[in-house]
């Protein structure tokens, strides 16, 4: 797997584990937290080992920012801020209100979190959005040349170290068991 999609998995994995034991904790307790933090950890570990490696994608698809001053990109500027406001503001207050209409502390201290966590988040996007400046065109620029580079090495790492024939079975491995479990009638697991 590249470096990059690496350390995505490890987070992705990670986070899955802090999040399974948030809701095991806030719901049950700690010993359905300790659970479902270990349950979290297995299952990625094994989909991280086992599964096959995605080819990344090719740098050709990442689009050039627009920079300048020109008309054109003034309103995909403000299209841009529009959009992010659009789905930054609903969501900060449905999670606002959620926690509002919780039941208990916990699931109310949970949400406020998240909504500050979205805040954040949709306040950095609006930041990274800018105002047409030549700063933010800098930046614009130098996340578009990271993007091209990084997808760049990832292309170079997997035709240098992926085996086709490796990863052709281990896609069909994967396949049988969803297959599988899909096979399976739904009152042996619920």
């Amino acid at each position: 797997m590249p470096p990059y999609q690496r350390r995505v998995a490890l987070a992705v994995i990670m986070v899955g584990a802090v999040m399974g034991a948030v809701v095991g904790l806030v719901t049950e307790g700690v010993g359905l937290a300790v659970v479902e933090a270990v349950m979290f950890l297995g299952c990625g570990a094994l989909a991280f080992r086992l599964g096959p490696i995605a080819k990344p994608p090719s740098p050709g698809i990442v689009v050039r920012p627009p920079v300048g001053q020109s008309q054109a990109v003034r309103a995909g500027r403000g299209n841009e801020r529009i959009g992010v406001l659009a789905m930054g503001v609903p969501l900060v207050a449905l999670l606002l209100l959620a926690a509002v209409v919780a039941p208990g502390t916990g699931p109310r201290l949970a949400l406020a979190g998240a909504a500050l966590a979205v805040l954040i988040l949709y306040a950095r996007a609006l930041w990274l959005v800018g105002r047409g400046t030549l700063a933010s065109d800098r930046r614009r620029l130098q996340a578009y040349d990271r993007q091209v580079r990084r997808l760049s090495e990832d292309q170079r790492w997997y035709e240098e170290n992926v085996d086709p024939v490796a990863q052709r079975r281990r896609l069909a491995r994967a396949g049988k068991v969803v297959a599988g479990l899909r096979s399976r009638p739904c009152s042996r697991w619920c």
